[in-house]
């Protein structure tokens, strides 16, 4: 065992946690409901966007922002709800949050223009970030060793299954109902979280004498930094990244934010970010890991319906049984690595997490036009296993073996890794796709050019085909405008093919990095740092 495991391990027999009661369920079924509502609503309007835009009367570039400005207000808020959990008590924070939440989601879907429902995302951002920082603090302080990771596998299931979920959700209120009702099944949820926590969340008193956040400057430097690299990746794409004056201003002022972070944090006499948490060996390599597997699921949810969309025209409703391939395991694994925790090395199973998600991506990189469900629920599947393997494991990996001092900051940078990685996963993704269309469209435009391998008889005979069936010479022209809708496909068919091997390379990249990764102890989980009372 190593110092950083040794420093953190307790006696077992010291101390003691109580049975959990009904209202400690309560309130552990709290912090997952909310971080299921938050993880769904990131991109819940992704799909329905073109909807949005008709209905409200709005442009694309007013539309962008909708998604952009909840993720921002997200990061703002993590370190804070943080800091106020611990100053005025997790309930004081939650329920205020979460009943605010339900207020503006249901606000949301009688909006009347764009403008009214960025105003809104903002307010969903800024109340769902209280969400997230509440849920491994309220497992180590409530829940014994065997429901604590049982809760830690919830965790990951609420911080997988929601993305996706979210393309099959839009699709049946857009296609069947209407796009306000995207918003109503997280308000309900987010009410039922706040009704949760309010009765099984325990009243704390005021301390007094606590002091409040004691360094603003890193509290709010490092979130400020990541909210304007945020504004620049997510626009990235629609303003065509380096060429665009925004996009540069944003990233370079996220930079400067992060290394005056940095800067501050090492001269504080109380960081909010000891930086001898970046000595951690383990955390810093799952903080890595975590990112570039999180901004790929992020990429592949979004990457596959997109496909079946342009390629093969079809909307989400018609590709249900897809989804469900790729949900399935995502239930079920992570209960079976919890089962098996105490005879794995968890190091190990976060590896093959990460192992079968790469293989799928390079599997996927040799799509085709003419795969069909048999091809797609096999993916799906994959992909489903590798992040049931992974998320448990990975959580244990972020959260244990943690100096007491440095949990709160730990669990902030957590958290604003997975919103940054949401951020970069959609954008970085959707500029791979775009880049890559184009280089292939404009090779296989230059290959029918070029007449070779017999493309120009083949558009000939398309073109005899499409007159032979019209009766009419000049309807050759449209045979022409029928092989340009063909090139177009196959051009995406490719671009979407060296995402995922993009993606899979990544993933090997950090499967390399995983070797540096030292044991992971869970002895801290059988424990509570409460003493025994002994009877008199």
């Amino acid at each position: 065992m190593g110092t950083e495991e040794a420093a953190t391990t307790l006696p077992r027999d010291t101390y003691h946690v109580p049975r959990p009661t009904p209202r400690v369920y309560a309130a552990v079924a709290a912090t997952i409901v909310g971080v299921w509502v938050v993880v769904m609503q990131v991109r819940l309007t992704g799909y329905a966007l073109a909807d949005i835009i008709g209905a409200l009367g709005s442009s694309p570039d007013e539309a962008a922002w909708v998604n952009t400005t909840y993720i921002v207000t997200e990061l703002l808020s993590i370190p804070i709800a943080g800091w106020l959990c611990a100053r005025i008590s997790t309930r004081r924070v939650f329920v205020p949050a979460a009943i605010a939440f339900t207020l503006a989601t249901l606000a949301a879907t009688q909006v009347t223009n764009i403008n009214q429902l960025i105003y809104l995302r903002a307010v969903q951002g800024f109340t769902g970030g209280a969400f997230i920082p509440i849920a491994a603090p309220t497992f180590q302080r409530t829940l014994p060793y065997r429901h604590r990771l049982g809760a830690l596998a919830l965790y990951g299931i609420a911080s997988s299954v929601p993305i996706s979920l979210a393309p099959l959700i839009e699709s049946y209120f857009v296609d069947f109902v209407s796009w306000r009702w995207l918003f109503v099944p997280s308000a309900l949820l987010s009410a039922i979280a706040a009704a949760l926590a309010a009765w099984g969340m325990p009243v704390v008193p005021f301390d007094r004498q606590a002091r409040w956040i004691p360094d603003w400057g890193g509290t709010l430097l490092m979130p400020v930094g990541l909210g304007f690299m945020v504004m620049g990746i997510d626009q990235a794409n629609r303003l065509d990244w380096f060429d665009s004056p925004w996009v540069v201003g944003m990233l370079v002022a996220g930079a400067l934010s992060l290394l005056a972070f940095l800067e501050h944090e090492r001269e504080h006499p109380t960081p909010y970010l000891s930086l001898r948490l970046l000595t951690n060996r383990n955390f810093v390599i799952a903080v890595v890991t975590y990112l570039a597997f999180f901004a790929s699921m992020i990429a592949i949810v979004w990457a596959l319906p997109e496909f079946l969309r342009r390629v093969e025209d079809f909307r989400p409703s018609d590709y249900i049984d897809i989804f469900v391939a790729m949900i399935v395991p995502q239930l079920l694994v992570p209960f079976f690595v919890v089962r098996a925790s105490r005879r794995l090395d968890l190091r190990l199973v976060v590896a093959a997490g990460v192992a079968v998600q790469a293989i799928a991506c390079l599997r996927t990189a040799t799509i085709t036009s003419e795969w069909a469900a048999p091809e797609l629920i096999e993916i799906f599947a994959l992909h489903g296993l590798g992040q049931g393997l992974f998320f448990t494991p990975i959580f244990v990996m972020l959260t244990l073996n943690i100096a007491d001092a440095d949990r709160p900051a730990a669990a902030a940078v957590v958290n604003l890794t997975r919103v940054f990685g949401n951020a970069v996963g959609v954008s970085v993704a959707s500029t791979l796709v775009t880049q890559a269309e184009h280089l292939h469209h404009n090779m296989l435009d230059e290959y029918l050019h070029a007449d070779g391998f017999g493309a120009g008889a083949r558009l000939d005979s398309l073109r005899d085909l499409v007159v032979a069936y019209r009766g009419s010479d000049e309807n050759g022209k449209r045979a022409l405008a029928l092989a340009g809708r063909a090139l177009r496909r196959e051009a995406f068919v490719l671009a979407y093919g060296d995402l995922f091997l993009t993606i899979g390379v990544v993933l090997l990249v950090c499967l390399v990095l995983l070797t540096l990764a030292g044991p992971i102890s869970l002895d801290e989980l059988r424990a509570r740092r409460l003493p025994v009372r002994r009877s008199t």
